[in-house]
Parts: structure tokens; sequence; C-alpha cells
């Protein structure tokens, strides 16, 4: 295997290790990992179809709408119909949606910046370095 190859597999363990589960484990809900993805994205890209939103996501359309129905029972989603064409739905985040959303990106943050503090000053800088590095390439991939 290509050492980059392995480097793209530890980095995706360590990422999953030390941030994607910590911040999973602290949301005190059934949402769901693929629930809270889409709800980040309702939060980034709304309004969107569901078609759109399934794109987006990277979801089959049956897949979209069963996490659809779930935001939307929590009261975290909305849809939206168009008058003209009742076929046409778009799918909005609520401000209940929105706030749950913030909420648990500044605890998962918190979580993370609480980690980040048992580091020497160094280590921590190397982090924020390579953050400032990767968060750019990482927008470029889709």
């Amino acid at each position: 295997m290509r050492l980059e190859e392995n480097a793209v597999k530890e980095f995706m363990l360590f990422a999953f290790d030390k941030i994607a589960k910590p911040f999973e484990d602290g949301r005190d809900d059934s949402l769901g990992a693929r629930g809270f993805y889409t709800l980040y994205m309702l939060g980034t890209y709304a309004p969107k179809t569901m078609t759109e939103l399934g794109e987006l996501c990277k979801m089959k359309k049956q897949q979209t709408t069963k996490v659809i129905d779930t935001l939307t029972e929590l009261g975290f989603a909305q849809r939206i119909y168009n008058r003209s064409d009742r076929r046409i739905i778009q799918i909005v985040i609520t401000e209940k949606g929105r706030e749950y959303l913030n909420k648990q990106i500044k605890s998962g943050a918190e979580s993370l910046m609480k980690q980040l503090d048992n580091m020497d000053a160094e280590s921590r800088s190397r982090f924020f370095e390579a953050v400032s590095v990767i968060n750019p390439v990482l927008k470029k991939l889709r």
C-alpha cells in the first residue's frame, strides 16, 4: 500500500476516534450521525428539494425521506410545498433545528478544546496549523 493511502486511513481512524466519536457520544438524542449530518447540510444549504438534499448528502431518495421524516417529527425541519406545483417540496431547517444544531456544534467544539487544553503549547500550535492547512483542502472534496 502506498504511503499516501496509509496516511489517509490513519487520518480517518484518528478523526473518527478523537473527534467524531466523542462528538457523537456527547449528543443526548437518537438523531444519529446521518440525521445530524443532514441537519447540518440543511442549516448550511437550505432550502433544498428532497432530490437535491439527497444528492448533497449522498443518500438515496428513500434514505433521504426517512431522515427528513425524523427531522420533521423532531421539529428540526419542515417541508414547504410549492403553491403552483405540489410535487415540488422544499426542505428547510426550523428555528428549533438551528438552535439544536448550534448547541451541538458548540458542545462538540468545547469538548475538543478541553482535549487540546491537556496538550502542551507546541502540540496545540501544531494542531491548529494542521487544521488551517487541511480545512481548505477538505472543502474541495465532494
